[in-house]
């Protein structure tokens, strides 16, 4: 009996995300998307969820931010002999601002904004290991702003301009400092969150 429809695999990671969606007959046979690929680590997980579901091949890998619990294992499942894939779908600050602009406001906040800095330095890591692996297997590195389509899937947002404006906020100090501040305050709220749920009621 043939499928048809939708299914959508959250493969199991612990506190990071990776989802495989497949179109059953689309246009003629699956399409198969993998969305992000968890922790650096994590790409053994995935390949073995893929494995034990018969799939050696993906029509689309996307990388929805490349945060460490979202995009690190997609650098290690790209770069594997155990599967293929079709196109990849990432966002490329370095095509939109001005990397050597970027670089010294990062590190002018470096101070002010330590954990903001940090993160973000780690994420374009991250995103240049993705896109020099995918290069490395001769693939082009797609973005996936609003109106593109990738396979059945339609991408809704960021626009580009949204997204640029993004970026631009990371050369303005003021910003990384906020940006640090809210951080704090976040991490503080879920820290208390946790004392109070784990107290003797």
């Amino acid at each position: 009996m043939a499928y048809d429809g939708l299914e959508v695999d959250m493969i199991s990671l612990g506190n990071a995300d990776s989802i495989l969606v497949t179109q059953w007959g689309y246009p003629s046979g699956a399409c198969r998307v993998l969305i992000d690929g968890g922790k650096s680590g994590d790409a053994d997980k995935v390949l073995a969820f893929l494995a034990q579901h018969k799939v050696s091949y993906l029509d689309h890998i996307i990388c929805s931010h490349p945060h460490e619990d979202h995009a690190g294992g997609l650098v290690d499942l790209i770069k594997s002999k155990e599967i293929s894939f079709g196109e990849i779908w990432m966002h490329l600050p370095w095509r939109h601002i001005d990397e050597l602009k970027l670089n010294v406001y990062l590190g002018l906040g470096a101070n002010s904004a330590k954990k903001i800095v940090s993160i973000v330095n780690k994420s374009l890591e991250t995103t240049r290991e993705i896109e020099s692996a995918a290069k490395a297997k001769g693939k082009i590195v797609y973005e996936p702003f609003q109106g593109k389509k990738i396979g059945f899937l339609h991408v809704l947002g960021p626009r580009q301009e949204f997204y640029e404006q993004l970026l631009m906020d990371f050369t303005d100090l003021e910003k990384l400092s906020k940006m640090e501040e809210s951080m704090k305050q976040y991490q503080n709220r879920v820290l208390l969150e946790d004392i109070y749920e784990n107290s003797p009621q």
